[in-house]
């Protein structure tokens, strides 16, 4: 395969994930209101829109709001983080693949890369948001989560540069796996953190 090939199909993937967006606005801020009297459970806060308020409302229909203008900087990291697990796991994929046909190599290059990159964000708005985690029972969750973080984008970034030495092939491999693993318990952390 040519090499402006091999970069276009590792640019078709992304899509992919771009078409999940949706995945993005999963996470909803989980509040809830306190008990009202001893021994009531707590329930989760009802948020509905103003458009839901009166239906026989006078004057023009109000315009839907796009989902992107409100949300997008709201638990930011919550939003990002996907990218660097899911391209880790799909470059670590390409790896495989290359064993048997090398010139794959270049796809999982261009991914690593790319999930490296957003590590990096994901990193410091991870840092801008474990402000609510200090000094309760989670902190040390935020602790592990942040440590494996390091971790992840760390090894995105040896993997990078592995691709480019031919005679490390076995050490790339075994970076992948580290890496699929990396991002895993990464993940698995921030999803007790998110929910």
């Amino acid at each position: 395969m040519r090499p402006h090939i091999q970069f276009l199909f590792a640019v078709a993937i992304l899509p992919i994930f771009l078409l999940c967006a949706s995945y993005l606005f999963a996470h909803e801020e989980h509040t809830q209101s306190s008990p009202t009297k001893p021994g009531e459970t707590a329930t989760a806060e009802h948020h509905h829109d103003e458009a839901d308020e009166d239906e026989d409302s006078s004057g023009p229909p109000r315009p839907i709001p796009i989902p992107f203008t409100g949300n997008l900087k709201h638990h930011l990291h919550n939003k990002i983080v996907h990218f660097p697990l899911a391209l880790g796991i799909v470059g670590s994929l390409f790896v495989l693949i290359a064993l048997k046909r090398p010139e794959m190599m270049n796809a999982a290059r261009i991914l690593w890369f790319i999930g490296a990159c957003v590590g990096i964000a994901a990193y410091f708005t991870g840092t801008w948001q474990k402000g609510p985690f200090e000094h309760n029972a989670m902190q040390n969750i935020v602790e592990i989560h942040e440590n494996l973080g390091i971790v992840s984008v760390v090894s995105l970034w040896i993997g990078f540069f592995l691709t480019f030495v031919k005679r490390l092939r076995g050490l790339t491999v075994l970076v992948a796996i580290e890496i699929v693993a990396a991002v895993a318990c990464t993940g698995y952390y921030g999803g007790i953190l998110a929910h």
